[in-house]
């Protein structure tokens, strides 16, 4: 497949009218496969990242810098896309009756089950090690938000107006925190990656049916100490 048909496939499954105003979709830099027949998918792309066995690469986040290797972003349209990030994470995490928040910013939907069941759907689902939350005792209505909905307005905002008794995503910030404390609601932040995996997952199943697709996980993009 040409890069011009790879190009044409790829905004056909993740059309970029979903791209938030002002986000970026598309190439990274001047440089084209020749042909295209092996991609890797990625949620980030580094300095250090191997993808030498692929024709081209698909990153959901765009890099801070100009790769040497073809490289296609798709961000925020994979993210609001009717089956993407937001909706997969949802499906995820066994929610029922999901709908999209205003402007899809994030999804919500009802969860069947306690606040432990929820905290352990999320860690088997999402195979996160570090989870962050404060809960009270409500669990029914969840609000989700793929990455960095937690440090997001418009999905606080919205979810709010839909009554969500909790929020999971991403990014929490120490006056989001408050800020919801204060508004007597839940927030479980399971992690920026980790809230968007399902929804590259899915990515992936419908890439394959053109390409031999790869994941290709950079891994933690820092490390952690815990002095307990």
């Amino acid at each position: 497949m040409s890069w011009r048909e790879f190009e044409t496939t790829v905004r056909s499954i993740v059309p970029e009218r979903f791209s938030l105003k002002g986000d970026f979709y598309g190439w990274i830099g001047d440089k084209r496969p020749s042909s295209v027949r092996k991609v890797a998918l990625t949620l980030d792309v580094f300095r250090d990242s191997d993808f030498s066995p692929y024709d081209v690469v698909i990153s959901h986040h765009k890099p801070p810098f100009i790769p040497d290797f073809p490289a296609f972003v798709v961000h925020s349209a994979l993210d609001r896309v009717d089956w993407g990030c937001h909706f997969s994470l949802a499906r995820a995490l066994g929610l029922k009756r999901v709908e999209f928040l205003k402007e899809r910013n994030g999804c919500i939907g009802s969860f069947e089950g306690s606040e432990r069941k929820l905290l352990f759907k999320i860690s088997e689902a999402l195979k996160v090690k570090h989870i962050r939350f404060y809960l009270t005792g409500r669990v029914e209505k969840v609000a989700v938000f793929s990455g960095c909905g937690l440090n997001y307005p418009q999905f606080l905002e919205s979810a709010l107006e839909f009554g969500a008794d909790v929020f999971i995503s991403g990014d929490l910030t120490h006056h989001t925190a408050c800020f919801l404390r204060s508004k007597g609601v839940g927030f479980i932040d399971a992690g920026h990656g980790g809230t968007e995996l399902p929804g590259l997952k899915e990515f992936a199943l419908r890439l394959r049916d053109y390409f031999e697709v790869g994941f290709v996980d950079g891994g933690d993009f820092c490390n952690h100490l815990c002095l307990c």
